[in-house]
């Protein structure tokens, strides 16, 4: 059978298509799930941020508590806390309950940092800070 004359430089690319297209089909021809598409990860992993974001704060907060931290720390992680959570806000109504709860957490440390200059374990600095924040 005589062979059909082929291009020396189409060769490789046509291997290297095959190969790709094999690599794409090969989960599906395994009867595993198609991976997940980009608008289904993204909720995900804004989720997973404002997790993370919640125990940076939780941690900031008993730090800053227990003496072992300072009102910028706190502040800073209230901060991306606030953010991570309006990152996951669809409606303005989520929006809004995102900015409440900030504003609690803020009064919170307003409270901490009242009676931490009330103690003299404060400058005014951080007491003015805390209620900038608020």
């Amino acid at each position: 059978m005589p062979s059909i004359p082929q291009h020396p430089g189409l060769a490789r690319p046509a291997c290297l298509l095959a190969f790709v297209v094999g690599l794409a089909a090969a989960p599906l021809a395994r009867g595993d799930e198609p991976p997940a598409k980009d608008g289904d990860a993204l909720p995900k992993l804004l989720q997973s941020r404002r997790e993370a974001a919640q125990k940076v704060y939780d941690a900031r907060l008993e730090e800053y508590q227990a003496g072992k931290s300072v009102a910028e720390l706190l502040i800073q992680a209230q901060k991306q806390l606030l953010m991570a959570e309006l990152d996951l806000c669809d409606k303005k109504e989520d929006r809004v309950a995102a900015c409440e709860k900030n504003r609690d957490r803020a009064a919170e440390a307003k409270k901490l940092a009242d009676a931490k200059f009330e103690a003299g374990k404060i400058g005014r600095s951080d007491r003015w800070q805390a209620e900038y924040e608020l």
